[in-house]
């Protein structure tokens, strides 16, 4: 048991008076009186956490040293050089509990001692409060932040439980704890964290009702407008997010499906679409992460066009084509053939507005194979050689028609804007040229014709898509 001792030394300022007059008393008559104390202020009880206040007075002609005793190892000594002690002391007991308060002087012969009884008495059970920074948790992503508050005069320990194996214990408390912890939980479910704090007799428990939850992926789909002209672009925002995404796709309802695979997380695009119709469609937009799916949808109204406009085609710069390519050319005259094959590579280097029409710079790679065949009056003589050629052509695009000055023999074509045609492929009379276009890819397939029947000469020459590529 730790003892404490106050050690309070009273000096006081005399004055001494020698009379001629008075005899002094012989020592053998004066009667020695022990100490008077007297104690005062002092309730039989009290409540825990209240200051004592205890008034003492003391007096003796010749005082001479005296303490208090509070009974819990706390010991106020008097080293006293006066008659009288007129003084207030204050004390706090750290426990519930009978104490007993003990007064002692003496005058160097005789002593006296004044004893008073005290009951401390607790009343009161620790305050306990819990704040959650939310109490709906998303599984992994969110984390749980509670700020605790403990108070007790006599506060000793408390836990945290987090009701999924996770206890954090408080250990060696005094009065006060102000506190946030975090923690983070690895299932979805329902959770009632429990909180308990004890002053050593008495315990206070709250409960804090958490849900953890696992949701499916957040879809949103973002469309610029919701109703166009026949043969305006639709520009969506599409934002996926899990932290399992897995896959999706977007569905247009007119053919066109995107597919989204090998997803890591989250997906924010922007993608361009055009219907080749007119009428209403809901834009569908499914992600899933493997166990739990989420759908989302659109409704976007194709009007048809009232005014003209000029047209800009949605082709990016590196945007390339590969093409198969076959001519064949014959005359029957002079007995003379020849064929050409190969691999035709066209790609975007550059785009500009020149009057209000869209020009793009295409560069096309030639790298093909070339057989002619000539009569020789016992047989055919083949030649084989190839051709590697790199050139540059336009495509333009305006109000109403979209030029290719492409390297055909039929030297450039024109084929109406697609804003005004309702379908493909589009045929061009003069030249017996056909050329498929589609709005998603350009030009997919070419096709040129050429007879001159006095000549008995003849010209085929074919172009068809078989890779495309968008930046």
């Amino acid at each position: 048991m730790k003892l404490n001792i106050i050690l309070i030394s009273i000096i006081p300022l005399s004055l001494f008076i020698i009379s001629c007059e008075s005899p002094v008393p012989s020592k053998h008559n004066i009667v020695n009186e022990p100490p008077v104390i007297t104690i005062t202020g002092i309730d039989s009880s009290m409540l825990f956490g209240d200051t004592l206040k205890l008034t003492l007075h003391v007096s003796d002609a010749t005082l001479k040293n005296g303490s208090v005793d509070f009974g819990d190892s706390n010991i106020v000594v008097f080293s006293i050089k006066e008659s009288v002690i007129d003084t207030t002391l204050f004390h706090y007991y750290k426990s519930q509990s009978f104490y007993g308060i003990s007064a002692s002087f003496n005058d160097g012969e005789n002593t006296s001692t004044k004893n008073i009884r005290v009951m401390v008495l607790n009343f009161f059970t620790p305050t306990l409060t819990l704040v959650p920074n939310k109490s709906t948790l998303n599984l992994f992503e969110d984390t749980l932040r509670i700020t605790l508050h403990a108070d007790d005069f006599s506060l000793s320990n408390g836990f945290l439980d987090f009701k999924d194996g996770t206890i954090m214990t408080f250990p060696h408390l005094s009065h006060v704890l102000d506190t946030t912890v975090e923690h983070i939980y690895s299932h979805s479910g329902a959770y009632s964290v429990a909180a308990s704090f004890g002053d050593g007799e008495k315990v206070t428990t709250k409960n804090l009702d958490v849900t953890v939850s696992d949701p499916p992926p957040i879809v949103t789909i973002t469309t610029d407008t919701t109703s166009l002209s026949y043969g305006d672009t639709l520009k969506i925002k599409l934002h996926a997010y899990d932290r399992t995404l897995f896959s999706g796709s977007v569905d247009f309802t007119d053919g066109t499906i995107l597919i989204f695979s090998n997803l890591n997380r989250v997906l924010d695009t922007t993608i361009y679409h055009v219907y080749s119709h007119l009428g209403m469609y809901h834009v569908s937009s499914i992600f899933s992460d493997g166990i739990r799916s989420t759908t989302t949808s659109a409704l976007i109204t194709i009007n048809p066009r009232t005014q003209k406009r000029y047209y800009e085609l949605l082709l990016p710069i590196g945007t390339s084509w590969q093409f198969s390519y076959s001519k064949l050319g014959r005359n029957d005259l002079s007995l003379e053939y020849s064929k050409q094959w190969g691999i035709h590579e066209w790609k975007i280097l550059k785009s500009s507005i020149v009057n209000q029409d869209t020009v793009l710079t295409v560069r096309q790679i030639m790298n093909d194979s070339v057989r002619t065949s000539e009569f020789i009056g016992i047989g055919y003589s083949h030649k084989y050689y190839a051709v590697n050629e790199t050139s540059q052509f336009t495509i333009i695009t305006s109000s109403n028609v979209i030029h290719f000055n492409a390297p055909v023999v039929g030297g450039s074509i024109s084929v109406p804007n697609r804003t005004y045609v309702i379908s493909y492929p589009i045929k061009i009379e003069k030249y017996s040229d056909y050329m498929i276009f589609e709005d998603e890819h350009g030009p997919t397939e070419y096709h040129y014709s050429w007879g001159y029947a006095p000549a008995k000469s003849s010209i085929q020459e074919n172009l068809k898509l078989i890779l495309f590529k968008k930046p």
